[in-house]
């Protein structure tokens, strides 16, 4: 308990302001609170960083003295993250804005305050404040509990437009007013996600039910077939040759006859049918990639893009080249100007007034869509 108060009391004095509010501070003035990952907290807590912001006087101490005060200020910041201390590339690179973040600095405060640090490792350590995020999001927590979640969630909710605050006043009640307003966030992304793979699910079962208009054609010819065959126990000779022939596909697909009864009087419509409901449902899934892309660029981009009287185009990269032509000896055409294709993304610009932005909507993985400038 000393150690703690003791930490915290050097984390006041050295930043004039929480650890979180700091951390957030620094991701909100940057502009792009992404960008932060376990490399940058590295960085921004540098004591040499820290020196050359004004916010350590070391004019007055010796040499012993400032290398016993940058001794306890490593110690105390290895203390908080025990994780700045890996060499896992994983880790190193891990965006201070993720879950993974979350559940991994969770873990280590949950553990550490057990004393169980030495005998636990990082997977394990990281289990346990996917535990706790869990029990956040499902039921109740105590008051130690969301202690462990002070951080992160004032760490999510800097780069998050609609939920920003500034943890000015970091009395308890704000603190916890805090976790509960991440965890209600997270709530609703959480049954978003939930919501796209039952959308999903409805999409690929439409989209491995789609078939070519000949394909759809021969399978309703083959139900009537089937259903003459059930009711009579047999198939006239001169419809097994017409259909070995293809004259009744020909005439349906053409729109002149009915295989049978049974069969959709319009093979056209029925192909249509089937083909919008796989573009809805296309639609549907393809809706929450963009906005999934949206939700992660910055608050101003997001707020350019959103601009009165913003004009969107959809553009291809052109280069010019000022080479000169190499004269090979044959008679070439030679065209100076060139288009570039980029793989797997679709470009568009977004000009405000005499300004322009180029934006690429860039698949990467899976499930995962992010928006570039």
């Amino acid at each position: 308990m000393a150690k703690t108060v003791i930490k915290e009391w050097l984390f006041h004095q050295v930043l004039a302001c929480s650890l979180e509010k700091y951390i957030f501070d620094k991701m909100v003035s940057s502009g792009y609170p992404s960008y932060f990952t376990v490399s940058s907290l590295k960085a921004i807590f540098n004591m040499n960083e820290l020196i050359k912001e004004g916010r350590v006087n070391i004019a007055h101490l010796d040499a012993e003295q400032r290398n016993g005060l940058n001794i306890m200020w490593e110690n105390h910041l290895s203390e908080e993250f025990p994780f700045l201390q890996s060499q896992d590339k994983n880790i190193i690179a891990m965006s201070l804005q993720s879950q993974d973040f979350a559940d991994l600095y969770t873990g280590y405060k949950a553990v550490n305050h057990m004393g169980k640090m030495a005998e636990t490792s990082s997977e394990e350590i990281t289990a346990v404040g996917r535990s706790l995020w869990n029990m956040a999001f499902s039921e109740s927590i105590t008051i130690n509990e969301a202690g462990y979640l002070i951080l992160p969630s004032v760490i999510m909710m800097a780069g998050n437009t609609t939920h920003q605050s500034d943890p000015e006043d970091y009395s308890l009640s704000v603190k916890l007013a805090v976790v509960d307003k991440y965890i209600q966030y997270q709530k609703k992304v959480i049954a978003s996600q939930q919501d796209f793979i039952v959308k999903y699910n409805d999409f690929s079962t439409s989209l491995s039910s789609w078939v070519s208009k000949i394909t759809l054609a021969d399978s309703i010819i083959d139900d009537c077939f089937t259903s003459e065959f059930l009711k009579t126990g047999t198939v006239s000779p001169k419809k097994e040759l017409m259909i070995k022939s293809g004259s009744i596909r020909e005439g349906y697909m053409n729109g002149f006859s009915k295989p049978c009864d049974a069969a959709p009087d319009s093979l056209d419509k029925e192909y249509e049918k089937l083909t919008r409901d796989l573009s809805e449902k296309f639609k549907t899934v393809n809706r929450f990639f963009i906005n999934n892309a949206f939700s992660l660029i910055e608050k101003s981009e997001l707020d350019f893009i959103s601009s009165a009287g913003a004009k969107v185009n959809s553009i291809r990269l052109f280069m010019h080249t000022l080479l000169p032509m190499i004269n090979t000896g044959h008679d070439t055409y030679y065209d100076p100007n060139f288009y570039i294709d980029v793989k797997d993304a679709d470009l568009f610009s977004v000009t405000v007034g005499n300004e322009e932005m180029v934006y690429a909507l860039k698949k990467k993985i899976f499930h995962q869509t992010p928006l570039i400038k």
